[in-house]
């Protein structure tokens, strides 16, 4: 299992730059998340679930996202998050899937709140909306077993090694 974050400019988001039109030197960092809208426990049959892979803003079915600000490392390439594990087949429902559990706050980052929506497409189509907060860790879980699968502290996601 591997998770590609996304990086994204602020402009993207709508998001201003820094004080007296300065550009600024910071990003958004984060995950499309796959069904946004259900309180489900379960994956829906034919899902991939949990993050989305790294994609295009502008497509519709990527509706919200949660990111982090990143500041002074926009320019290098996100790190990519990787988990070999072995399980027993009984371990493991494909119905369930596997938990991405982020861990922190929101965080403002302008006037707008923790949360920011965007309708690139005008009314007729859905917003797509970021989170934003300051988070410390990244987990996946195995919902069917409760095993902690991986655990990244978030300052090690801004690089490549």
């Amino acid at each position: 299992m591997w998770i590609n974050p996304t990086r994204w400019k602020r402009a993207t988001w709508a998001l201003e730059d820094g004080e007296d039109g300065e550009e600024d030197k910071s990003a958004l960092e984060g995950f499309w998340i796959a069904t946004p809208w259900s309180t489900a426990t379960e994956c829906p049959a034919g899902s991939s679930g949990g993050a989305v892979p790294a994609a295009d803003p502008a497509q519709v079915e990527n509706e919200v996202a949660i990111a982090r600000l990143i500041e002074g490392e926009v320019d290098k390439s996100p790190r990519r998050l990787e988990i070999v594990k072995r399980m027993e087949p009984g371990d493991f429902d494909p119905a369930r899937g596997f938990a991405l559990r982020v861990t922190g706050r929101t965080q403002s980052v302008q006037a707008g709140g923790p949360v920011q929506c965007v309708q690139r497409g005008g009314r007729q189509q859905r917003p797509q909306c970021v989170i934003i907060g300051h988070f410390s860790e990244l987990r996946v879980q195995n919902p069917k077993t409760g095993d902690v699968l991986a655990i990244w502290p978030i300052s090690e996601t801004s690089q490549r090694d």
